[in-house]
């Protein structure tokens, strides 16, 4: 018997056997990610996505007028022409939405496994980065923006492809999803400013060269300034027409927010929080940290730090510094505390976490016993508020039966609970069905209409079914759903007799009781909700 031959045939079934593997694992956590985004969607926007799914039907409405695709006066042009696609089709508001945002993400973690791949090169590191695009497609807040419509997930999606494209080499395909990446959100500029910059310096943008192969060089990287160009004529042309550009802020605001670092600010707290923290990502911040520690203690014993064997040094610096860097402007950017707004720096950070497995010289099984590990605490707490660390970090508030996060109780920012904020998971969801089911049950009307305390009304009740009472994106043959703050109640000439109080789970309800009893008395308490996630309806008759 031939034992060597018959070694070599096992070594290659091995290599052959992981290559599948790892396929495998894609393949699947591709078909996770697409099956939970698509199974949501029951669901009808509420915040900000209101305003962006309802940008979506003006522009596939008017599919010619360039404008209609800059929402909330953002650049979403590109993002908006892409989920404007399927309603062309027939695919008609929130699962065409979905349907696209599904595609788009299954290209961000195929794009982010490339990126992976990129920097570890070997074969011992393909099912390490497998796992990793599975770790990334289960991630909470990567589940929730692709269902809660938003232009920052186009930003996410382009910044991973445009990346996978840079490290790769592919100038001119890098420069194309580049310009996607610009016109999803103003902030797209920033991030791809700093993936160009910084994948110039480690490409060896910066080394001697003759005037000709200086000439080749810049003829070659050309198309990578064509998003920038394309962008700096666009701001002109707004300027041009006095258009409002990101919140009417002036250059000059924009520049000093950038370069204002205060980080013992409530904000930046709860940015860091956000990113560090939030959801186990405490996990792969432990490891990052545990990784510098190590580097920072053989640096001052003046003994170097051993570089993993197959691991490709410039791609690995790149994802690094885009990730520093990108962390240090996009924390800069003073506005509401979502979690959404720095996304695109959760896979960053997730290679940093692999890359400091590796550095810390980790056993294969054991790398892929804490991926696999994280994997799953991930796909737990995009469903539940469960991780003990974030629970002690932000505090929670009752919904029903269930804890959610008070997302600002670090900063204190409007409103109540939290809004957009909470849209770090999906069990924003929830808030959606438990209205829903308020409305079908208690059928309100202008006699007789729904109270909720003031702030908490932000695109909740905007349009229902008349038949049904539910919520509805629909604009033909829905009407406003009737409803009033408390501010709004006593600005009225005449006051309804019957009111029905909501308490929304976010909401000070405390307050917006107490002023209610002094003209209405309390008649009967009903709760109203899915699944444990429910609402009280107090209904109330005016004292005469």
């Amino acid at each position: 018997m031939n034992w060597s031959a018959l070694w070599t045939h096992w070594q290659r079934m091995r290599v052959l056997a992981v290559e599948w593997g790892a396929v495998a694992a894609v393949s699947a956590a591709l078909v996770v990610f697409a099956t939970i985004v698509l199974l949501q969607s029951h669901y009808i926007p509420i915040w900000d996505s209101w305003i962006y799914a309802n940008c979506v039907l003006d522009a596939a409405a008017h599919p010619f007028r360039l404008e209609r695709y800059r929402c909330a006066e953002h650049f979403s042009h590109v993002y908006m022409f892409l989920l404007a696609i399927p309603q062309w089709l027939g695919i008609r508001e929130v699962p065409g939405i979905l349907c696209l945002n599904a595609l788009l993400g299954m290209g961000a973690i195929l794009a982010f496994y490339a990126a992976a791949r990129s920097v570890f090169t070997g074969a011992r590191y393909r099912m390490d980065c497998a796992l990793l695009a599975a770790v990334f497609a289960v991630h909470p807040v990567f589940l929730a923006s692709a269902v809660f419509v938003n232009v920052d997930y186009g930003v996410l999606v382009f910044t991973l492809i445009t990346l996978a494209c840079l490290l790769r080499g592919r100038t001119w395909a890098s420069g194309v999803c580049g310009l996607a990446l610009v016109f999803s959100k103003e902030v797209g500029v920033l991030v791809y400013a700093v993936l160009v910059s910084v994948s110039l310096v480690f490409a060896g943008g910066w080394r001697p060269l003759a005037l000709a192969q200086k000439l080749v060089r810049a003829l070659r990287l050309l198309p990578l300034a064509l998003p920038l160009v394309v962008a700096a004529i666009y701001v002109c042309w707004l300027r041009s027409r006095a258009a409002p550009f990101w919140g009417s802020l002036s250059l000059r605001l924009i520049l000093e927010q950038l370069t204002t670092v205060k980080p013992m600010a409530p904000d930046t707290r709860a940015t860091l929080a956000g990113i560090f923290l939030l959801s186990f990502s405490w996990i792969p911040t432990a490891f990052i940290a545990a990784d510098l520690i190590a580097r920072t203690i053989l640096w001052s014993l003046h003994r170097s730090a051993r570089f993993p064997e197959e691991v490709h040094r410039k791609n690995l610096s790149l994802v690094l510094w885009t990730a520093v860097l990108a962390t240090f402007f996009l924390t800069r950017l003073r506005s509401s505390v979502s979690v959404r707004y720095y996304a695109v720096l959760y896979p960053l950070l997730l290679t940093a976490f692999a890359a400091a497995l590796v550095r810390l010289s980790l056993r294969p099984a054991l790398r892929r016993i804490l991926l696999g590990s994280l994997m799953a605490l991930f796909l737990a707490s995009a469903f539940r508020t469960v991780d003990p660390i974030s629970m002690r970090t932000y505090g929670t508030f009752r919904f029903g039966e269930h804890k959610m996060l008070g997302m600002t109780s670090i900063n204190h920012e409007c409103c109540g609970h939290g809004l957009d904020q909470l849209v770090y998971n999906l069990e924003f969801i929830r808030v959606h069905e438990a209205i829903d089911e308020v409305l079908s049950q208690i059928r309100p009307s202008v006699a007789k209409p729904i109270v909720i305390a003031d702030w908490a009304d932000w695109f909740l009740m905007v349009r229902m079914n008349p038949t049904t009472f539910r919520r509805t994106l629909r604009r033909s043959g829905s009407r406003p759903v009737p409803h009033l703050d408390i501010t709004e109640l006593k600005a009225l000439a005449q006051a309804p007799a019957e009111i029905s109080f909501l308490a929304l789970a976010t909401a000070d309800n405390r307050t917006a009781l107490a002023r209610l009893q002094a003209h209405y008395d309390l008649t009967e308490t009903v709760v109203f909700g899915r699944d444990g996630y429910s609402l009280p309806v107090h209904r109330m008759r005016r004292r005469e």
